[in-house]
């Protein structure tokens, strides 16, 4: 009998590392996150499932050492850490996120639009810490901002000024981060902005040069920006 039930607890603390990450994504899914970006905001967000499911591999390991049983207590230490590991996540994960409007006010003043102000932001920087790129191109900042009102929508694309936005991509593709390009195939407007030479829609990218780059989905009400350096 004992036997039995330890096999059932070693299977037990095994799936629960799964069930957790499956919980997670059920969890984090919920959101229809907009961008790679957010939706590992929301991973961070519900970390804590793992701490949770950490019951089950305890289970296994106090049964281990009450029964004298090496494999339990040991498959119990294992799935104990790694479930302690992954829900710390939810404690040092949101070290460079950030759901305040500021960046999104900073941007908007700098480049002197008028985006709706009835919105939602997730803002992720990363000016802390090493970055390597294959494409040669540093992240400074990345955001997704909801907007929640139809009537700002609809203003907002009205008044849109033809100097700063335009409706293909194609000629600033170059100049943003593949990423970016993947993730705005949608969007219906685009901005590129270069901080150095103060212009709109450059179509050659120059090294060392700070650029922000934006894409608008009207149907989504979701607004994409990256601000980059390339390098």
């Amino acid at each position: 009998m004992k036997k039995a039930f330890s096999i059932i607890l070693i299977v037990l603390a095994i799936s629960s590392l799964f069930g957790s990450l499956i919980i997670l994504s059920v969890l984090s899914s919920m959101h229809s996150p907009a961008s790679s970006m957010e939706g590992m905001y929301y991973m961070n967000h519900y970390s804590w499932i793992f701490w949770l499911f950490m019951l089950v591999p305890l289970g296994c390991l106090l049964f281990g050492v009450l029964s004298k049983f090496k494999r339990n207590w040991i498959i119990g230490i294992i799935f104990s850490g790694l479930l302690f590991a992954y829900g710390c996540f939810y404690l040092v994960g949101f070290t460079t996120y950030s759901t305040d409007a500021s960046y999104i006010e900073k941007v908007e003043a700098e480049l002197e639009l008028a985006l709706p102000k009835e919105r939602t932001c997730i803002t992720q920087s990363w000016t802390d810490g090493k970055q390597t790129s294959t494409e040669g191109i540093f992240y400074k900042y990345q955001s997704v901002v909801r907007f929640q009102s139809a009537a700002e929508i609809d203003a907002f694309v009205s008044s849109l000024d033809a100097t700063k936005w335009c409706a293909e991509k194609e000629q600033i593709k170059d100049i943003i981060p593949a990423v970016s390009d993947i993730e705005t195939n949608a969007c219906e407007y685009f901005l590129l902005y270069c901080y150095e030479t103060k212009s709109f829609s450059e179509t050659v990218a120059i090294p060392q040069y700070n650029y922000t780059f934006m894409a608008f989905d009207q149907d989504g009400s979701v607004l994409y920006v990256t601000e980059f350096v390339r390098n």
